[in-house]
């Protein structure tokens, strides 16, 4: 999947530092595991998918519809019109559910509404230089305390794996 991911945003994007690189890099060290867990020959996995509508988390969403997961994909307002004509073939597969990982209550409640087998934490914000100085408590709400919120969710929610996808540009 990682390299599924990797070709899709190379052909989307191209990668302007080393960044994006170690980035994805270190995650390949851990979705192997993530993927090897959730294969199971008698059901399909179920993974949720924060900031699915952001541009690692739908590539990531995509990667995993693919291969025959189901994928609760989160995101801030739920995902844009485009997005959800995308992946419509997909049919039930995939549950987009509109939330903000910077409320406890909904991280909870998706955790418990869907008992998945794996999350991937992608929900960032990332902000530039000016837009980082004028909004840096909501940066560090979602970013730092987001993530630990998601993480604690899939502690107490019996939840197997967690892969936790970044880049450069939220630090």
């Amino acid at each position: 999947i990682l390299q599924q991911v990797w070709d899709r945003l190379a052909f989307r994007r191209r990668v302007r530092s080393g960044i994006g690189v170690i980035a994805l890099a270190c995650g390949g060290l851990v979705l192997p595991a993530l993927v090897a867990h959730t294969q199971d020959a008698s059901t399909d996995a179920k993974i949720i998918v924060s900031g699915a509508s952001g541009n690692l988390g739908g590539l990531t969403v995509e990667a995993l519809l693919a291969r025959g997961d189901d994928v609760i994909g989160a995101d801030l307002g739920g995902p844009p019109e485009s997005t959800i004509r995308a992946f419509s073939g997909h049919g039930a597969r995939l549950s987009p559910v509109a939330g903000d990982v910077r409320d406890e209550a909904f991280v909870h409640g998706i955790f418990a509404a869907h008992r998945p087998d794996a999350v991937v934490h992608a929900a960032a914000l990332t902000p530039g230089g000016v837009v980082e100085r004028s909004r840096m408590a909501m940066a560090v709400d979602v970013n730092i305390l987001g993530t630990v919120r998601v993480l604690e969710a899939a502690t107490v929610h019996a939840c197997a794996r967690a892969l936790f996808l970044s880049s450069g540009a939220v630090y």
